[in-house]
């Protein structure tokens, strides 16, 4: 690779080693928990795992985007639960966007990124 100055040779040695450790510390927690400590396996598995965000209106105008995990299959959840890994219950507020700043379509980001409370009980 050629970079043209210093601080880009910086920066791509930095996320080489910062990626160099997080895949060490992956295999290591594998290893740790008896699932071997092969993460070019594990991470395919992960790939099953969908979230989703739900854009719902408010009566004010606007809507509020609701982040949803899906319950995975058996064979992941019980992968996620010996890693002591527990998926949300609940949806997460992402963002409450006004009507102005309502996305023109489904696949367009909101841009008000003001975090609203969490939910605790949605029934």
């Amino acid at each position: 690779m050629f970079y043209q100055t210093t601080e880009r040779v910086e920066a791509h040695l930095l996320v080489s080693f910062l990626s160099l450790a997080l895949w060490r510390v992956l295999e290591h927690w594998l290893r740790a928990k008896g699932l071997g400590d092969c993460a070019r396996q594990f991470l395919p598995e992960l790939d099953e795992l969908r979230s989703l965000d739900v854009v719902l209106p408010v009566r004010e105008g606007g809507e509020v985007r609701l982040q949803v995990v899906a319950r995975p299959e058996s064979h992941l959840a019980q992968l996620l639960a010996r890693l002591g890994l527990e998926l949300p219950r609940v949806p997460k507020i992402v963002a409450k966007c006004s009507a102005e700043n309502r996305p023109l379509n489904n696949a367009t980001p909101c841009k008000s990124r003001r975090h609203l409370p969490k939910l605790t009980n949605l029934g």
